[in-house]
């Protein structure tokens, strides 16, 4: 008998000490949520039972929320398994409300053109141009996007290619964030046109030709990929030599002009040697062309010996005996 009495006891002991009156979850048929996991506090009211039973069940997982702005079904089926996985017994549950419940991810709408508008001021603020000389217009807008909402105003990280020359077409890759949670990507395509009053050719000119106020100007023109070099000053390119032809209306580079070649190759030059004490002088052949302060081959025209001097003027080489 005693054995009997113990035996009842150790049952009850071990029985779940579930509420006389049973939990009431009620499903709600639609729900929002803010969060990347849905719990059942989120898809029904419960009602009844103690703090710490209550306070579990609306703790249980039901798994990943939706994308944002996106929605899924749970119902009460599938409800009613988690609560069994828990090990929540059915006699513990009264279920009331809907069948099945539709859940949204609470989303914050970005407009594309807000994105594109900040990869337009990100590119503005990167480039050495005045606002004035620019024109960066957005070529491919990207879609809306929806986001997790969030206290945290999104800011925006805008990249473009490695070595990328900022005119013309120009691909962006833009990364919106919340703080340090990354929660969105996308891309835009601008292109940005640069304007600036470069040096022009106002006709052809010819490799070799001097370059004068006659053969150039000043005009505002669209730079490109070739004429980022273009020079902007008159006084760069005035007096210097085109290294080859020019053609009308170029813009004139760095590349395209030198300082002018006063010595040819085969001109008489005087060979001058200047010592501690005495001054050496010869006369001599160039074999080459030269500016000023280059230092070029020329031969004596007595020993046929060739040396090498710099050039001090169209007569003059500084050699070095």
């Amino acid at each position: 008998m005693k054995a009997l009495i113990f035996g009842l006891a150790a049952v009850l002991t071990a029985a779940p000490a579930w509420p006389e009156e049973p939990v009431t979850i009620a499903v709600r048929p639609a729900a929002t949520v803010d969060a990347a996991r849905i719990t059942l506090a989120d898809v029904a009211a419960i009602a009844g039972g103690s703090r710490p039973l209550t306070e579990r069940l609306a703790a249980i997982d039901l798994g990943p929320a939706p994308s944002p702005g996106a929605e899924k079904e749970v119902n009460r089926e599938f409800l009613a398994l988690r609560l069994r996985q828990e090990k929540v017994a059915p006699q513990a549950i009264a279920w009331a409300g809907a069948e099945r419940t539709r859940v949204e991810r609470k989303a914050e709408r970005v407009a594309g053109t807000t994105i594109a508008q900040a990869a337009v001021e990100h590119v503005r603020k990167a480039l050495p141009w005045p606002d004035e000389d620019l024109v960066v217009e957005v070529t491919r807008t990207p879609a809306d996007l929806s986001l997790p909402s969030g206290a945290v105003e999104p800011s925006y990280t805008v990249t473009v290619p490695p070595g990328s020359r900022f005119l013309g077409a120009l691909p962006c890759s833009v990364t919106i964030t919340r703080g340090v949670r990354v929660v969105g990507r996308t891309s835009v395509v601008l292109t940005v046109r640069v304007f600036q009053r470069l040096v022009v050719a106002r006709h052809k000119i010819r490799g070799g030709e001097r370059i004068t106020k006659d053969n150039v100007r000043l005009q505002r023109t669209e730079l490109t990929s070739l004429t980022t070099e273009a020079l902007t000053d008159l006084a760069d390119a005035l007096g210097q030599e085109a290294r080859q032809d020019i053609q009308p209306f170029a813009a004139v580079t760095r590349a395209m002009v030198s300082a002018p070649r006063v010595i040819r190759r085969g001109a008489i030059v005087s060979l001058v040697a200047d010592m501690p004490l005495v001054q050496i002088r010869a006369r001599g052949i160039a074999q080459e062309d030269g500016v000023v302060g280059q230092w070029i081959a020329a031969r004596n025209a007595d020993s046929q010996r060739v040396v090498y001097g710099r050039v001090r003027d169209a007569e003059t080489l500084e050699v070095r005996f």
